[in-house]
């Protein structure tokens, strides 16, 4: 694969070589699970007769796994039930939540991938989402073969932020950190990257993209990274 300038964004800190692995975050970055989120959130705290929650707070609840995810939306009802409880409910409500969804992609999502992968490159989800919900969006979506490595918090030697999260993925997949690209939406994605010594792009419209660690490109959509990537890998 033949590469031109990839720095030719003022914005950009990405050096010039070869892109051989794109690895993606998943929620914000390539599916819109908010209302999902929010949904199986207020579910569970009518059901426990608490007031429903707003979508800003669910939005700033998101990235750090279902378990931190919990313990900030549900901060008001430990003293009815434990964590593990908690967790377990919300799972449950969530996952057939998941299942209902019709098209989780963001707009120009899906057709990234098929640019992505037409280009030649080979693709990786990491996330911090249950690995089996992960799963059964890409199955359902008819997703999952276009992804040689698919990891969550439980196949994973660590969650994101901890950099293993992504240095395993790359040492798995037999590439440098300097062939390949981490992309996401948030903070918690930015600081991966940059502690794995991965770069790192950003994409608006997600869960927490400003502030914090900046990634090293700030794209506004999925489409505009389709464009970035279809004039810098050649």
């Amino acid at each position: 694969m033949r590469e031109s300038d990839r720095t030719r964004s003022p914005t950009s800190r990405i050096k010039p070589g070869p892109i051989r692995v794109v690895v993606f975050d998943l929620d914000g970055t390539l599916i819109d699970s908010l209302p999902t989120i929010a949904a199986a959130t207020n579910a569970v705290r009518i059901a426990r007769s608490l007031a429903p929650v707003e979508l800003s707070a669910v939005r700033d609840a998101i990235g750090d796994g279902a378990r931190v995810l919990v313990g900030r939306l549900f901060s008001d009802a430990f003293a009815e039930g434990d964590m593990d409880a908690l967790l377990s409910e919300f799972m449950t409500e969530y996952t057939d939540q998941t299942m209902g969804e019709s098209d989780p992609w963001r707009p120009g999502a899906r057709s990234l991938l098929d640019t992505a992968r037409g280009l030649g490159l080979r693709l990786a989800i990491l996330s911090n989402k249950p690995v089996h919900l992960t799963e059964a969006i890409l199955e359902r979506t008819k997703t999952r073969s276009l992804f040689e490595e698919v990891r969550g918090p439980e196949n994973s030697v660590a969650a994101k932020p901890d950099p293993r999260a992504l240095t395993d993925l790359i040492e798995e997949l037999g590439v440098g950190s300097d062939e390949t690209i981490f992309v996401g939406d948030s903070v918690v994605d930015f600081e991966t990257g940059k502690a794995a010594g991965v770069e790192t792009i950003g994409l608006r419209g997600g869960y927490g993209a400003e502030g914090g660690a900046p990634p090293d490109l700030m794209l506004e959509s999925p489409f505009a990274l389709s464009v970035w990537l279809a004039e810098v890998v050649v």
